[in-house]
């Protein structure tokens, strides 16, 4: 039963990311067969034409030529892929024999067909967004450490922190501070946190101690980094990613919360996470929430479909 199960879901997975594909296999076939030379060449005119004209006006991101390029190199898994080479094979033999026997107008409706399928392809393609996820305390924490600013003092930011995370939610209402997040993060994850490395500046380096102090937690490494120069971050940031995986951590153990610094910690951090598995934290603008979302390699593509 196990067996027919998976048999089921396969075709019905493969129907599902083929059908529009299979279709126009199905037409281009009947077309090729039983039509006149001279429908052929029109109606593979036109559908090439149609499918062009579809592509430009709702997926008008996707580069063409790129496409192409991703297509032969065979970087775009799944199974509209292999449908698509399927038939690329299968109209390009079609172009050679019609053109050895003389017949031009179906040899030219076959590479309408050819070059019809690269604006299909576009269509079919899926994009992949950031999945909202629950929080999950991790083993591993990523941060950046700005410099500290606002009306609440380190005492205030103690007791509150001591008190929970309502204290601080409540506190960041009458004395904003743009530790108040940081500080909930840390509450959040400290029960099984392993390591904590942070990114300070030049100007935040000095108040890390502050934090130790007002978090008690020893497992603090402070890394300072050009919070203007992405260099300098990204470089820190291979750092650490090479001392997690020296530890044996597995990207499922770490977290990596992006509100934090400049925007160029900000933009660092972010394809640091850029993994399936690596949680990502952030602040909500709306509801001072921090919310969690894991980004994979999928989420690139979709501001890049062709280029996998």
């Amino acid at each position: 039963m196990g067996g027919l199960r998976l048999i089921k879901n396969f075709f019905k997975n493969f129907f599902n990311e083929t059908k529009c594909i299979l279709f126009y296999g199905i037409i281009s076939f009947v077309v090729i067969i039983w039509c006149p030379a001279f429908i052929n060449l029109l109606l593979s005119f036109v559908m090439f034409i149609i499918f062009l004209n579809k592509q430009m006006g709702e997926k008008p991101e996707v580069d063409l030529r790129s496409l192409v390029r991703s297509l032969v190199s065979g970087s775009i898994p799944g199974y509209s892929t292999f449908m698509i080479i399927i038939l690329f094979i299968v109209y390009t033999s079609w172009f050679a024999d019609f053109l050895l026997k003389g017949d031009f107008f179906k040899a030219i409706a076959s590479f309408f067909f050819t070059v019809g399928i690269i604006p299909l392809y576009a269509l079919s393609l899926k994009y992949n967004f950031g999945t909202q996820t629950d929080r999950v305390p991790k083993k591993i924490l990523v941060s950046a450490l700005s410099k500290p600013k606002g009306k609440a003092n380190l005492e205030d930011l103690k007791k509150a922190y001591k008190s929970g995370e309502n204290a601080l939610i409540m506190l960041n209402q009458t004395s904003w501070h743009n530790w108040i997040p940081i500080l909930r993060l840390h509450l959040f994850h400290k029960d099984t946190l392993h390591k904590w490395f942070i990114l300070v500046s030049n100007e935040s380096k000095d108040y890390i101690n502050n934090l130790k102090e007002i978090t008690e937690e020893e497992k603090i490494e402070a890394l300072e980094a050009d919070f203007n120069n992405y260099d300098s971050i990204s470089s820190k940031l291979l750092y650490i990613l090479r001392e997690i995986k020296k530890k044996g951590y597995s990207d499922n153990d770490i977290s990596v919360y992006i509100s934090g610094g400049t925007s160029a910690v900000t933009l660092a951090l972010t394809l640091f996470a850029v993994k399936d598995g690596r949680q990502v934290e952030y602040v909500r603008q709306d509801s001072m929430d921090i919310t969690a979302i894991n980004i994979s390699f999928e989420d690139l593509h979709s501001f890049s479909p062709e280029g996998r």
